[in-house]
């Protein structure tokens, strides 16, 4: 079904290679799309790119991402939200490029903080971790969204370092865009998933007061390694388990086509 990709921008490639399998009738409305594994394995890409491209048909509601089940069609007419799919893709940055960048730059940048940072610089990140604390009890994504940029700021700041912050202060703020907190989001919404986020920015917050700069680094590695593992895996589709669980004919399809 699916096809080699050529020399554009993958992830707006893979967002039309679905809206083409929906218009010719391969995955109709009400049907599940195979995992992401799949997808990956058929197209020559990494799954993080399908995911970013899942992400946004589903922002368009082309698509609906049913938790434990999988990626199901939902629109009968996925021309009017091929622009508008292609524009998110196309004016997003990859959220996991983003994020392999800022685990690079903010574990060296923590493992600073830890040597240079103030009590101001610690007041704000506490602030941020207390407003982080509220948000997850309230479940409020988006307050906990903005705390956790903040709280991100304030370790950049914390390192003293001017051009460090003009760096990486532009990569924290991508989380903002469309593509990034719809994914992010996702990521947040899981209660536990939520917790752990808090709790390992509660360790990177003491590590930093202690001035034990070799675990502000361990801490703001795994952090985002944490986060890139989740945003990467079938959370949504259920990984290889929903090929057991009604997905065997979408394989023979794709098999046979």
């Amino acid at each position: 079904m699916f096809k080699k990709l050529e020399s554009k921008k993958r992830n707006v490639q893979i967002a039309e290679q679905i809206i083409a399998s929906i218009q010719d009738s391969t995955y109709k409305p009400g049907e599940k799309l195979p995992p992401e594994r799949m997808i990956a394995e058929q197209i020559g890409v990494s799954r993080p790119s399908v995911r970013e491209a899942l992400c946004a048909l589903e922002m368009v509601g082309l698509l609906e991402s049913r938790v434990g089940d999988g990626t199901y069609v939902r629109s009968t007419d996925p021309l009017s939200t091929r622009a508008q799919a292609r524009a998110i893709l196309e004016m997003s940055e990859s959220p996991f490029e983003v994020l392999d960048a800022r685990r690079i730059l903010e574990s060296t940048v923590a493992t600073i903080a830890a040597e240079r940072a103030e009590q101001a610089d610690l007041e704000l990140m506490q602030d941020a971790l207390s407003l982080m604390k509220q948000a997850t009890q309230e479940k409020d994504d988006d307050a906990y969204l903005h705390a956790n940029i903040d709280f991100h700021i304030g370790v950049v700041k914390g390192a003293k370092n001017s051009y460090l912050e003009s760096v990486i202060t532009p990569l924290i703020r991508t989380m903002e865009d469309r593509l990034s907190r719809a994914m992010r989001k996702s990521y947040l919404t899981e209660n536990e998933q939520g917790r752990n986020a808090y709790k390992i920015h509660e360790r990177i917050f003491r590590a930093i007061r202690n001035g034990d700069s070799r675990a502000a680094k361990k801490e703001m590695e795994e952090h985002f390694r944490d986060v890139e593992t989740y945003l990467s895996e079938d959370y949504k589709s259920g990984g290889d388990t929903s090929s057991e669980n009604g997905t065997r004919g979408n394989q023979r399809r794709m098999v046979n086509r």
